[in-house]
C-alpha cells in the first residue's frame, strides 16, 4: 500500500530532519526515498519510514 504518491512534496515528521521539506523519488522496502535540496543547493537523498512522514 502506498501512502505517498510520486513526486509530492512532504514533510518530515520525526528525527534529525524535522520540519524539513522533501520530494518523494521512490518506495522501497517500505521505505520513501525523500529528495532534499535543488534549486542551486545541494541535493540530498534519504530514506524514511512512512511513520517519519506527514504530507
Amino acid at each position: 500500500m502506498k501512502l505517498f504518491d510520486l513526486y509530492q512534496t512532504v514533510t518530515i515528521a520525526k528525527g534529525p530532519f524535522k520540519g524539513t521539506q522533501g520530494k518523494v523519488m521512490g518506495h522501497h522496502n517500505g521505505k520513501y526515498n525523500i529528495r532534499f535540496g535543488g534549486k542551486g543547493k545541494r541535493v540530498v537523498f534519504c530514506d524514511f519510514r512512512p511513520h517519519q512522514i506527514k504530507r
